[in-house]
């Protein structure tokens, strides 16, 4: 009896490159940033480079539109020649709205940026009711955004450590007082007797 013949298989593997950066940006005089921006008026951030790119952060302090003024928008803007060109540049974006206490306020968006595609964010990203409660954990007059980006397709490029003491210039300090906090926030760094290694972790996570 012949044996059945084998089926010929191939496989395809996907594999792409990538470079990440971030940036954080802290926002002071939140009031007063509401009165000077009104309705479809944003505050723009330094340019910065970040995962091979130039880039700038627009923030909507009282949204965009008259129809959804109760919303702070937040997006992210290509800001250099690639951005006059007909190449698309594929990328992940996430915003973190960093908290005093508990895991940050976190929304990811894919897309694509170019001569078409210069900005990519989000139209409602948080309601400025929650921004201003006082059981947030977000806000004293200012806030605190970490902004991570990763360009698909891009040769690999190391993103440069953010030091826990960055984080702690933006003023934004874990106040938790136990040892079992499930949220993502900044610890400071232990005193130079505790450790002699370089501190580099600057978000918290506990399983």
């Amino acid at each position: 009896m012949s044996q059945p013949s084998r089926l010929p298989v191939s496989t395809i593997a996907a594999t792409t490159t990538t470079a990440t950066g971030c940036h954080m940006l802290k926002f002071e005089g939140y009031k007063l940033l509401k009165k000077m921006y009104g309705n479809g008026q944003y505050v723009a951030s330094c340019r910065f480079e970040a995962a091979g790119h130039t880039w700038t952060i627009y923030c909507y302090p009282n949204s965009y539109s008259q129809y959804e003024s109760d919303y702070v928008y937040l997006f992210l803007v290509l800001d250099d020649d690639a951005a006059a060109t007909d190449a698309a540049i594929h990328a992940e974006v996430k915003f973190s709205l960093l908290r005093r206490r508990g895991r940050p306020h976190s929304r990811s968006v894919t897309g694509f940026f170019g001569k078409r595609y210069s900005m990519l964010g989000f139209s409602k990203f948080i309601k400025r009711g929650k921004l201003e409660s006082r059981l947030s954990g977000f806000l004293d007059d200012c806030f605190a955004v970490r902004c991570d980006i990763t360009v698909l397709n891009k040769s690999a490029v190391k993103a440069p450590t953010v030091q826990a003491s960055d984080l702690e210039k933006l003023g934004i300090v874990c106040d938790c007082t136990d040892d079992l906090c499930k949220g993502y926030h900044v610890r400071k760094p232990p005193p130079p007797s505790e450790s002699a290694k370089p501190f580099f972790k600057f978000f918290c996570l506990s399983s």
